[in-house]
């Protein structure tokens, strides 16, 4: 049987309880039996209940402290751990949305797309890893990426080579495709944990 607070709360009063009063029947029992010996030899005091109920008080005041802290550093790993998996959630939709608008070469400006993937997949890559996900995932993206790259860059140069823009396409298609494979499972590992 595991132990549950209620347990715990039964067993931690009967135990005061119980030492309370066995303390009270040893400190009686020591003073009446060492008060001739003591009166002519040096004796150490016995606490009295009061400083003992004190004492036992102050350390379970102690243990009640430890145990809170313990419960706070356990909820707060929770909720870092939560908030990175929201996070991630975030940068991933972003890196989708920013894939996903990403204009084929000669369909109109190239602009800065190149540098935009990459700032993007370097958040995805940081935020991953930071929630130790599967490196078989990561690393699937960025061969994807760099694929789409490679594509995109190739079909910068043959503008009227349409298997270069198919592959640009699917590339792109394929990446999404994993990025939403990758959303829906952090999304349901984040439900699992709450």
């Amino acid at each position: 049987m595991l132990p549950t607070k209620k347990n715990l709360v039964i067993v931690s009063i009967f135990s005061l309880v119980t030492s309370l009063i066995l303390y009270y029947y040893f400190y009686v029992l020591v003073q009446k039996s060492t008060g001739i010996y003591c009166r002519t030899h040096y004796c150490l005091e016995v606490l009295p209940i009061s400083d003992f109920l004190s004492i036992t008080i102050g350390v379970i005041g102690v243990i009640g402290l430890i145990i809170s802290l313990d419960i706070w550093k356990i909820q707060e790993q929770f909720k870092t751990n939560k908030d990175n998996h929201e996070s991630t959630l975030i940068i991933l939709k972003e890196f989708k949305i920013v894939i996903d608008n990403l204009i084929p070469p000669g369909k109109g400006p190239d602009g800065d797309n190149l540098e935009i993937i990459g700032n993007s997949l370097s958040k995805v890559n940081e935020s991953l890893i930071r929630l130790k996900y599967d490196n078989n995932k990561i690393f699937s993206l960025f061969d994807l990426s760099s694929d789409l790259i490679k594509n995109h860059i190739l079909s910068r140069h043959e503008k009227n080579d349409p298997s270069a823009l198919a592959k640009f396409l699917d590339t792109r298609r394929e990446i999404i495709s994993e990025i939403d494979e990758i959303i829906v499972d952090i999304s349901n590992k984040l439900e699992s944990k709450i």
